[in-house]
């Protein structure tokens, strides 16, 4: 019994065999070729496949035979023809036989497209529209109603006012020795109090037609030994320009007519005993 061992070239198997105890199911091997698609691996013999390299290498065979140390045939490369290698390829581009249409001069008289607005597209524009007739009195703009805005005196005439510009202070008033200023701008002081209710903003901004809500609730005062501290929590997030809201004068009553005794006082007593 010989003890040279020879090499399987087998695919798949690559063992040592001896030989002398060869038998027919002693090698278990790959009898296609390794095939790598799409980064998929597998053998043309199996339908197992795979994508990690150390996984394809260790599947198992799937034909048994005797071991063989003959190496297989190498697959045939195609033919490469050397004489075309010189070649040059002319690339000649499709020549269009139509006749080109003119683009028309700058100056023509340009045509209004009718647009067609679909149906969704008009039910979505209705959801976003305000109802004013479902909103209380008092969310709802009226003609003539002041921006409540500091030093804004623009007043609410439509739609249109809502695209002219707010000019405004954004900041608080401040009185302090006699002297009369906005915080926002203090290097502005004046002393007169009708100038400084003049003095125009400092600001851009849009108009504030309807005044902030205050959440009650949550809202509180507290009354410390040297001031006293109110919370308001707002009712929305927004920012609230001032803190009062200008109360509507009320037309003056008429005072009562008062009785004319004059024609009394002008009438001589009559002595009605003798009737």
């Amino acid at each position: 019994m010989s003890g040279k061992k020879l090499l399987c070239y087998h695919r798949g198997c690559g063992q040592d065999y001896d030989p002398d105890d060869n038998k027919p199911d002693s090698c278990v091997h790959h009898p296609g070729v390794p095939v790598f698609h799409d980064a998929y691996k597998g053998w043309s013999c199996c339908n197992k496949k795979c994508t990690d390299f150390t996984e394809f290498l260790n599947i198992k065979g799937c034909t048994k035979s005797e071991h063989s140390n003959e190496k297989p045939p190498e697959p045939e490369k195609p033919a490469v023809d050397k004489s075309k290698a010189a070649e040059v390829i002319e690339y000649r581009a499709p020549v269009n036989t139509e006749p080109t249409i003119e683009r028309p001069p700058f100056d023509t008289p340009q045509k209004t497209m009718q647009p067609v607005v679909s149906q969704a597209l008009m039910d979505q524009v209705k959801s976003f529209i305000t109802n004013t007739e479902s909103l209380p009195e008092s969310l709802v703009v009226k003609v003539g109603q002041s921006c409540k805005n500091r030093g804004c005196s623009v007043t609410f005439t439509g739609t249109d006012s809502d695209n002219t510009k707010c000019v405004h202070h954004p900041g608080v008033p401040v009185f302090h020795e006699g002297l009369k200023y906005w915080s926002c701008c203090p290097r502005k002081k004046m002393t007169d109090f009708d100038q400084f209710e003049k003095h125009p903003g400092c600001s851009e901004g849009t108009h504030v037609w309807i005044a902030k809500v205050v959440d009650v609730e949550n809202s509180s005062v507290q009354m410390l030994p040297t001031k006293v501290e109110i919370k308001l929590k707002k009712e929305e997030p927004n920012s609230w320009s001032k803190l009062d809201i200008p109360k509507e004068t009320a037309p003056a009553k008429e005072a009562p007519k008062e009785e004319d005794n004059s024609i009394s006082e002008r009438v001589d007593a009559v002595d009605l005993n003798d009737l």
